[in-house]
């Protein structure tokens, strides 16, 4: 099926600084792509090299790598989501009857002292289990603030700290659960931020996961990767390919369900 690909009728258009567009009457290149088992793309907004049509249409966004260490600036990203704690409230006011049940199952798995990672406002420490013992963490002071009237609602022990998942400041071997809530979407080096929560989880430790990822279906792929080069300005990314950033930090998949589509997952994992 693939060798249909090689009969197409290409306009390309450069758009400066902004990657290119690629316009094509190979309406039939999702399906080969399906049909052939070839992935669009080999990394991450990792497509200038070698684009795929889809649909008739594709956007060939720039690459994106993770910065390195020397390039990571993490006054910047607290600076964004001190601005984004203004109307996050707002933003996922929905995500409670959306994923409310799914999140709430999914806490109820937590054990021992517990480090929740990026904590936002607070919002979903309603779904914490009584009797908690968590560390909630977020780079934002602005969201700690706000998270503050909400912990001292539940029925646990929550301590808030601004901190930065890709520089904790915990021992080794020091929680025996990780919990992230739609995280690693917006943590710049996530590969980074999953070797930092594998250092401080116990040998016998659990990592739960509830993230949101690029899809593996091809229109919806890449409607999340033209989106992500909107979103990251004031957000998050919405193409991250979260489970294998996971393995490539040294964790062992343990469970994977998808809560929406393949889009939304809980992803349970071990040292």
């Amino acid at each position: 099926m693939g060798r249909f690909l090689l009969l197409r009728k290409r306009w390309r258009t450069e758009l400066p600084n902004k990657g290119a567009v690629f316009l094509t009457w190979d309406l039939f290149a999702l399906l080969a792509e399906e049909s052939t088992g070839r992935p669009y793309e080999k990394e991450r907004m990792n497509m200038t090299r070698d684009p795929v049509c889809k649909m008739g249409v594709v956007f060939l966004m720039p690459e994106a790598t993770a910065p390195s260490e020397g390039e990571y600036d993490a006054s910047h990203n607290q600076r964004k989501w001190d601005r984004a704690s203004l109307t996050y409230d707002l933003m996922t006011r929905g995500e409670d009857w959306r994923q409310g049940e799914e999140k709430r199952r999914l806490f109820a798995r937590i054990r021992g002292k517990t480090l929740l990672v990026a904590v936002g406002t607070g919002n979903d420490l309603k779904y914490l289990p009584a009797g908690s013992d968590i560390v909630a963490i977020d780079i934002s002071p602005r969201m700690i603030e706000q998270a503050q009237a909400k912990a001292a609602r539940c029925a646990g022990k929550i301590t808030l700290l601004p901190m930065d998942a890709q520089q904790l400041a915990f021992p080794d071997n020091a929680f025996d659960t990780m919990l992230t809530v739609c995280t690693f979407c917006s943590v710049p080096n996530p590969v980074q931020g999953l070797k930092e929560l594998y250092r401080v989880l116990k040998p016998d430790g659990q990592l739960l996961m509830f993230e949101h990822v690029r899809s593996k279906i091809g229109p919806f792929a890449l409607f999340l990767d033209f989106m992500t080069f909107l979103t990251r300005k004031f957000g998050p990314d919405l193409n991250r390919d979260t489970v294998g950033n996971m393995l490539r930090a040294g964790f062992r998949l343990r469970r994977e369900e998808n809560v929406y589509l393949d889009i939304v997952k809980i992803i349970e994992a071990v040292k």
